[in-house]
């Protein structure tokens, strides 16, 4: 049910980003693809990333219209490698909007419906947790050394310190950000 209410979030999102006033400046890849370079304050506002689809149209009722995916993006531009279109695109404006694609939520509902049906996938307890049941996490007894340093490393920063001894200490931690930070 979650992750249905997520899908459907992000498609109203990505389906609301549509701008009308959009310019577009053509360009040929080095596999001979049109690429389209989308200049558009409203597109640059929804943080496209590369491998977004994209669809350009022109006209109302739509006269013309594009799809592909996202190469690049810059502070003024997005490029567009566009891997279908209607005849060669006329000049002017042009609307455009996000493509909403399923499959990341695809792949979501399927793993958690694997992990759900199949009790020997990983240990009781990960999977209690990961489930989203309420488990206490014991702390666990651990000796941890007076010091972190490393013959040849840096010393761990106070952060860092923290992330290991608390890893250490309980069955499930998840440490995610940049190893310097």
């Amino acid at each position: 049910m979650l992750l249905h209410s997520s899908a459907d979030a992000a498609r109203a999102t990505e389906a609301s980003a549509i701008d009308g006033h959009a310019t577009v400046v053509w360009d040929v890849g080095i596999d001979r693809r049109p690429i389209a370079v989308i200049n558009s304050r409203l597109l640059l506002s929804t943080s496209p990333s590369v491998g977004d689809n994209l669809s350009i149209s022109r006209g109302f009722p739509i006269t013309w219209q594009a799809s592909g995916s996202v190469l690049y993006v810059d502070t003024a531009s997005v490029a567009l490698s566009v891997s279908s279109w209607t005849d060669h695109p006329p000049p002017g404006p042009v609307t455009v909007s996000k493509t909403w694609h399923s499959l990341p939520f695809e792949r979501m509902l399927l793993s958690v419906s694997c992990l759900a049906k199949s009790e020997f996938c990983m240990s009781a307890y990960l999977r209690v947790c990961l489930l989203g049941a309420l488990a206490p996490m014991p702390a666990l007894r651990v000796v941890l050394p007076s010091s972190w340093n490393a013959p040849g490393l840096r010393p761990l920063n106070p952060s860092q310190t923290s992330a290991v001894e608390y890893a250490l200490t309980h069955p499930l931690t998840l440490i995610q950000g940049p190893a310097s930070a």
